[in-house]
């Protein structure tokens, strides 16, 4: 019976670990000198901004101008159900996405360059999860709605 109680201890306090860090938002997300933050190594996190191949995706090209860009990211991030907007200030989007059935966070963050007229991007889960294509597909996505 102790060993019952023992492992049903384990598992609610190694559950609330991961529902916190899943709840908390990583100080790493921003712009930094011009830089998202570099990917953690998780498989299904992406940037536009990396140099591994396995996690690089394309810069978005600007609309007519930083504003009409902010707009139409805006607009393609709306049409998602499981996308929140989280902050926008200047050239900076975050929004979070929750996914799957214990509701994993993944931070997508934007950011609007406009001496290169691109918009970088960056998508990481908060987690370790086994999609290794979660990040990408939401990228293309919004590629296309965009």
């Amino acid at each position: 019976m102790r060993s019952i109680l023992g492992i049903s201890a384990v598992v609610v306090v190694v559950a609330s670990l991961v529902l916190m860090r899943n709840a908390i938002v990583p100080s790493c997300i921003g712009v930094k000198d011009g830089k998202l933050a570099p990917i953690p190594g998780y498989l299904n996190a992406v940037s536009s901004q990396t140099e591994q191949a396995r996690h690089k995706v394309e810069p978005m090209p600007f609309k007519s101008n930083l504003e009409e860009t902010q707009k139409a990211i805006l607009k393609a991030l709306e049409r998602f159900e499981r996308i929140e907007l989280r902050k926008v200030e200047g050239p900076y989007i975050h929004a979070l996405s929750k996914s799957g059935l214990f509701g994993t966070s993944d931070d997508i963050e934007f950011y609007l360059d406009a001496n290169e007229g691109v918009v970088h991007f960056r998508s990481a889960p908060r987690l370790y999860t086994f999609n290794k294509d979660a990040s990408r597909d939401r990228y293309e996505q919004i590629v296309a709605l965009y």
